[in-house]
């Protein structure tokens, strides 16, 4: 038998080499990476047939936003400076892409990236009956059952890059992870804003904690092996500068931009100067006409008015409380469906939601200017004739088991409740909603002071975003 020893040589020493290769990337794999880096989180909720956006609940949901980007931020940083770096992560601020944009694409050479980019969508689910039930089929009997459910469905894009010392961006790391979550409530819950923000709030804690177990279970392993695969002629160097650990990478610039709410057409905030020129009653019913709206139930009637002219009025609670089918019909005529958004039932007030392009805001006052003896109107619209107009004086301001309100010395006809009481000034001041007959006839309305309903419906006033 012949045997060739150059072959069985040749082949010996390349099984050694690839020997000696494998052991060498498994030993670089397995270490940490001798670099720092910055962490850049993203959200972006999106929410189906919901108004949140269009509110001041904007504001709490950007701020809510913002701190859950920065907390998970700092976790997957923690773990990752514990699995897969030596040096520290830092994490950008905010939540918005857009902000970060300049910085994800320029990067900081010899660092690296994470990127975290959040899709969450929100709504009630297809098997909710809602659709029926906001279509005008009646669900009064059924309303206490939770028989909604609101769903998440979020996704995570986890990308990883290496800036080198020339300032290339190397894609090393791109992984795609979902979480999904659901909560339950009956009919009010559904069609309740506030209860809406809780459940998107509840239900982005959750996804995010599902996220960062997924994340800092796979991108360790993955973001180590690939970083020494693709950039190992950098990563064997220490970095620029550096004898010892890596500390923090410098604080990057960022584009920056906030929101705030804005004085708007809906009149002034609470404690600023209100104008002191007096209207005649043609000038105050040219100012608030456009804005009083009549309810229309299967039970009744009643009164109502625009808070803003993006979609949100506020009436009596009573006037709408257990309707199954709900209209408004402003003084041009224009008649269309509206729903209740939150209910107050310690203020007897609902806040309610129209389409936008009927709705033009009424100018809101200062109740607490308000003293007796000022003359005031309560407005209405009752009947298909025209608005109700009733003069009147303020009686007395004074609190009925806690509740400051306020006591004109005239009856309001039936239909009335809801509507606006305004000043001089066509401001509105309070929103009447109960009469009461005293023994010489002539008898009493009450209204509830205005700055008492606004605390309810102050996130539903108009904002916008500066510059």
């Amino acid at each position: 038998m012949e045997i060739h020893m150059p072959h069985l040589f040749f082949r010996s020493l390349v099984c050694a080499l690839l020997i000696l290769l494998a052991t060498a990337t498994a030993g670089l794999a397995g270490s940490r990476i001798n670099r720092s880096g910055y962490i850049a989180i993203s959200i972006d909720p999106i929410l189906y047939e919901s108004n949140l956006w269009e509110t001041s609940h904007r504001i709490t949901l950007d701020k809510f936003f913002t701190a859950e980007a920065a907390d998970l931020g700092e976790a997957l940083a923690e773990g990752l400076e514990k699995t897969a770096f030596r040096g520290q992560l830092r994490v950008l601020p905010g939540y918005k892409a857009d902000e970060q944009e300049e910085f994800r694409t320029n990067g900081s050479p010899d660092t690296f990236l994470i990127t975290v980019d959040i899709r969450s969508r929100y709504g009630l689910t297809k098997s909710s009956p809602a659709a029926a039930c906001l279509s005008g089929i009646s669900c009064f009997l059924l309303s206490p059952i939770n028989m909604f459910t609101y769903e998440s469905k979020t996704e995570a894009n986890v990308t990883a890059f290496y800036f080198t010392p020339a300032g290339k961006r190397l894609r090393l790391v791109q992984d795609h992870f979902t979480s999904e979550g659901q909560m339950s409530g009956d009919f009010y819950d559904a069609m309740n804003m506030s209860q809406e923000l809780e459940w998107i709030t509840e239900l982005t804690r959750r996804a995010i904690d599902d996220l960062k177990r997924q994340i800092l279970a796979e991108v360790p392993t993955d973001l180590v092996s690939r970083s020494w695969r693709k950039a190992a002629d950098d990563l064997n160097r220490p970095p620029a500068g550096e004898t010892a650990r890596p500390g923090l990478p410098p604080v990057p610039r960022l584009a920056r931009t906030r929101i705030k709410l804005s004085e708007t057409e809906t009149g002034h905030r609470p404690g600023s100067a209100a104008p002191q020129a007096s209207l005649n009653l043609q000038q105050i019913l040219r100012k608030v006409s456009p804005s009083i709206f009549k309810v229309i139930t299967e039970r009744g009637t009643g009164s109502g008015f625009a808070i803003s002219s993006r979609g949100f009025g506020v009436t009596s609670l009573h006037v709408v409380d257990k309707a199954g089918k709900l209209r408004i019909r402003f003084h041009s005529g224009k008649e269309q469906p509206a729903r209740v958004v939150a209910r107050h039932p310690d203020l007897d007030l609902a806040i309610l939601s129209f389409r936008a392009e009927s709705a033009r805001a009424i100018p809101l006052g200062d109740s607490l200017k308000s003293v007796p003896g000022d003359k005031v109107i309560a407005i209405g619209y009752p009947l298909d004739v025209g608005l109700s107009i009733t003069p009147a004086t303020i009686a007395a301001l004074k609190k009925y088991r806690g509740l400051p309100l306020i006591y004109i010395d005239t009856l309001v006809p039936p239909g009335n409740s809801g509507g606006p009481l305004v000043n001089n000034q066509g401001r509105v001041i309070g929103i009447t909603f109960r009469k009461q007959q005293q023994s010489d006839k002539k008898g009493t309305t009450l209204a509830l002071p205005i700055n008492e309903a606004r605390k309810k419906f102050e996130p539903f006033l108009e904002f916008s975003d500066p510059g």
